[in-house]
């Protein structure tokens, strides 16, 4: 065939009502360049064939007339091993699937190189007519897993297609908490993005279990109470099983990754249940105070110390506590938290290194956390950590001067306190380079 047969003007003219600007565009080199079983392959459509090409784009019209002159096989692949049945369902073109699902050659079961079906792109993007007209096909299987073990209704879980689940879950033979690879299931994936609408289809099902694990330990709702999907979270602890308070392999909970992510109306949630751990502790001894008093969450922190069994003052590996932290990161409303909340917090607590609050906090430079831990009498300004170094020193090093001038204001500071390496603030201040420190504290030696 040297060319486009002569009918073919005509035929587009009165029928070609599709995408059309792709298939005008390609009807010029056409005449060049089609012969049959040959197959158009540039640069520049990467490989793709013309019948990809119009399958992706919607253009039903002059597919079907490629498809009349046998000028292509609808069961080619090109990229990534997709056929045009594929592409088409991908992009939830109805008429040219059903075009090609016409032809007794297609194959409904094509996978491209992940294993993956017509149905499951169809089903990822949502596509809930063309996902109908692949299941009215007695080929097609509806619970095809593909090479990450995933199955359509995990697509359509994953991206909140709930007409498309609601499709799938009607057939008795597709499995509702079906495992992939990770041994993530439909339901963990609809947690995870927050699609309320499909957990509640899901949670209809008998077949799912709301407990059901992942291959790191985490349930739905350790995911919906990490990613702050309250409605989810409300949700999943309505079930009469839920797990409130399942750890994962790192032995976390929802509430821990909740308060960490300072996800509030989640946390409030799971406080609310007396079957929640509220000081849970990471790896290191952490506690989920600790992290929100690092963090600065102060709305996470009121809700944790409302708690009568969370330890304001607890301790990690490195033997530091929450109002270490909230120091060291100068969160100055958490510090006033921690230290009117429970009156047994010690504020002049020292960790590991013999750091104590005040010291974090002169080292960075937080004026009002220094200023709040001074107002108290059971803190000693002249603390010496492992090193031997005072916050007067740390201070004087950083060049905080307005910190250094709050110690020096105190008559239990001693400006001439040397360190294990025998360096006094003076010393400090002056190897940094921080002249008017330097002046004050010659000033205040001197007077």
């Amino acid at each position: 065939m040297g060319g486009l047969p002569e009918t073919y003007s005509s035929w587009n003219a009165e029928s070609h009502r599709s995408n059309g600007i792709l298939a005008r565009s390609q009807a010029a080199p056409l005449s060049a360049r089609l012969r049959k079983d040959h197959y158009l392959k540039t640069e520049d459509d990467k490989s793709r064939g013309m019948m990809h090409l119009l399958a992706a784009a919607g253009d039903c019209v002059l597919l079907e007339f490629l498809l009349h002159q046998k000028f292509y096989d609808p069961k080619e692949k090109y990229e990534h091993g997709m056929t045009p049945l594929s592409f088409a369902a991908k992009h939830g073109h109805k008429k040219v699937v059903q075009a090609l699902l016409d032809r007794p050659e297609s194959d409904t079961q094509s996978r491209d190189d992940y294993g993956r079906t017509p149905l499951s792109h169809a089903a990822c993007n949502g596509h809930k007519d063309v996902v109908r007209l692949l299941l009215a096909r007695p080929s097609t299987k509806a619970d095809w897993r593909d090479q990450a073990g995933r199955t359509p209704l995990s697509y359509a879980a994953q991206n909140g297609h709930n007409e498309v689940v609601q499709m799938l879950l009607s057939l008795p033979h597709v499995k509702a908490s079906s495992r992939d690879e990770n041994g993530l299931t439909p339901i963990w994936h609809a947690a995870w993005g927050g699609y309320k609408d499909v957990v509640q289809s899901l949670l209809s099902r008998p077949d799912v279990d709301v407990n059901e694990r992942d291959n790191d330990g985490s349930t739905a709702l350790w995911r919906a109470a990490w990613r702050g999907h309250a409605e989810v979270v409300k949700l999943l602890l309505a079930q009469p099983n839920i797990e409130a308070d399942a750890k994962a392999a790192n032995g976390l909970t929802p509430l821990w990754y909740a308060a960490w992510n300072g996800n509030t109306d989640v946390v409030r949630m799971l406080l609310a249940r007396p079957d929640v751990e509220a000081d849970v502790r990471d790896k290191n001894g952490s506690t989920t105070l600790s992290h929100a008093a690092s963090t600065g969450n102060k709305a996470v922190a009121q809700l944790l110390l409302a708690r009568p069994d969370v330890n304001a003052d607890s301790r990690n590996r490195d033997d530091r506590s929450p109002l270490s932290y909230a120091a060291e990161h100068g969160h100055a409303d958490i510090v006033k938290l921690l230290l009117l909340a429970r009156p047994h917090v010690k504020a002049d607590s020292m960790d590991g290194n013999g750091s104590t609050p005040l010291w974090y906090a002169a080292s960075r430079g937080h004026k009002e956390v220094v200023e709040l831990l001074l107002a108290r009498s059971d803190v000693k300004v002249d603390s010496r950590g492992n090193c031997g170094s005072t916050p007067l020193s740390q201070a004087a090093w950083g060049g905080h001067r307005e910190i250094v001038q709050l110690l020096l204001a105190r008559k239990d500071v001693s400006v001439d306190t040397r360190d294990k390496y025998g360096q006094s603030p003076l010393d400090y201040a002056a190897e940094s380079g921080h002249e008017r420190i330097v002046q004050l504290l010659l000033l205040s030696r001197d007077g």
